[in-house]
């Protein structure tokens, strides 16, 4: 297993293609705002229900944005779906799942087993075949 992969399982308990999709999403906004987890902020809609509910886990652990620190919001919206801010609300990004790879997820996720499949295969998509990031 990749070491990234191996490191999203450590924090999170185990690898689901939402942790995965998580992860990416904080690198994208990491690449628009540095990597300094105090100057930004993330409004992640997941929810908190699982599966989807595991991206916040993997935003925290690539964007630093956490709990304790106060700079992540969760809205019980359902939708793998984030809108990354810089402290001063000057600029936002919001970073979504393609709707295609969503569906693919969905009608492929059956098992535990089938869960850590996807997560390799959504971890090794490109941002373009994965996310759709648009300034806001």
């Amino acid at each position: 297993m990749d070491e990234t992969l191996q490191k999203i399982k450590d924090f999170h308990g185990h690898l689901g293609p939402y942790a995965a999709i998580g992860y990416r999403m904080g690198l994208a906004a990491n690449r628009e705002f540095g990597d300094n987890a105090l100057k930004k902020v993330a409004r992640v809609f997941s929810g908190t229900v699982t599966p989807m509910s595991c991206m916040i886990d993997g935003i925290q652990l690539s964007s630093g944005c956490t709990m304790g620190k106060g700079n992540i919001i969760v809205e019980e919206m359902g939708e793998p779906r984030a809108i990354f801010s810089d402290k001063e609300n000057t600029k936002s990004v919001e970073i979504s799942l393609r709707e295609d790879v969503w569906k693919m997820i969905e009608d492929k996720m059956i098992s535990w087993e089938s869960g850590e499949e996807l997560a390799e295969l959504v971890y090794s998509m490109s941002d373009e075949d994965l996310l759709v990031i648009r300034n806001l």
